[in-house]
């Protein structure tokens, strides 16, 4: 995702560390599959040495739950919640999104809640589901043909650098836009850190975004992940100050440097947005509503880390 809001200049930063060594023990004692043209490695992550500072399974028993979860906000931190402007921390119009994020007491440009959940909970997981918006609020909605959901930790927890992982199945369909991401808690874009990214097909966008002069805009790469919408997988980034790592299954899948406007606390966002120019509109197939299924979301962090709750 990308949430373009001016940010102050960065740092330089110093210079990376190999691609294939972190400082840190936490990656798998030995390479799988050898040493590919590019200089990865394909390495395994271990949790040996790390404490999880934060760890949610979404469950619920019956009925399903259809309120938020617990502790995680429902809109971006920018713009106004409520009025004729909140839309502008309920989508990200930059990337020309076909979505608005809502939820039950979410009362769109009027002042009664609409009552709208993207949200369901059940013993398998949290479901964030995107569909089309009902005729009848179209206008409340000032527009926007989909609904869909949002959840941030951005009032309860954020962390400088450690492991973040989440266990989810992707939805299926050309055009939807599932995303586990992470950005600064001071606020401010760059830099954005992403877990994931999907198209709606089995190839996974896992990106950094910065500002950071020595470093590319954007270094994103792409993992195929066979079934990611018929079954779960573990997707996780490693994130210390000198590289960047992420996983798919635990499975290293890719790495680069650690910009330097990245080392600052970060919080976790997960979305499922509908069209915009990094899928292109839905495709008519799409059965709705769509799923985003999170079972689990977890954060580690070494004996010293900053990880804090945030008042």
């Amino acid at each position: 995702m990308i949430d373009a809001r001016p940010a102050p200049p960065p740092a330089v930063a110093s210079a990376p560390a190999p691609l294939c060594q972190t400082g840190l023990h936490i990656v798998a004692r030995a390479a799988v599959g050898g040493r590919p043209a590019d200089g990865a490695c394909r390495s395994r992550i271990a949790l040996d040495g790390l404490r999880r500072t934060f760890n949610v399974r979404f469950r619920a028993g019956r009925p399903a739950s259809r309120t938020p979860p617990a502790g995680w906000t429902t809109h971006f931190a920018h713009g106004p919640q409520t009025g004729a402007q909140a839309w502008d921390s309920r989508t990200l119009p930059g990337n020309h999104e076909q979505q608005i994020y809502v939820d039950p007491a979410f009362p769109g440009a009027g002042g009664a809640p609409l009552g709208l959940s993207p949200f369901m909970t059940t013993r398998a997981g949290l479901s964030i589901l995107a569909r089309p918006t009902p005729r009848r609020l179209r206008t409340q909605l000032w527009g926007y043909p989909y609904v869909s959901g949002l959840i941030t930790s951005r009032e309860t927890f954020a962390q400088l650098y450690g492991y973040f992982e989440v266990r989810a199945r992707l939805p299926a369909g050309r055009g939807l836009w599932p995303a586990v991401w992470l950005l600064p808690s001071a606020g401010g874009w760059p830099p954005e850190l992403d877990l994931l990214e999907q198209k709606g097909g089995e190839t996974v966008y896992q990106t950094v975004h910065t500002g950071a002069p020595d470093h590319p805009a954007e270094a994103d790469f792409k993992a195929r992940v066979p079934g990611a919408a018929t079954g779960f997988h573990t997707y996780g980034v490693l994130w210390t100050p000198e590289r960047l790592v992420w996983f798919v299954d635990r499975r290293q899948t890719a790495a680069t440097a650690t910009p330097a406007d990245l080392n600052q606390p970060m919080y976790l966002l997960i979305n499922l947005a509908v069209g915009g120019d990094f899928t292109g509109p839905p495709s008519p197939s799409i059965r709705w509503p769509a799923r985003f299924r999170i079972a689990r979301v977890s954060a580690y962090g070494w004996r010293a880390s900053s990880a804090a709750g945030v008042p």
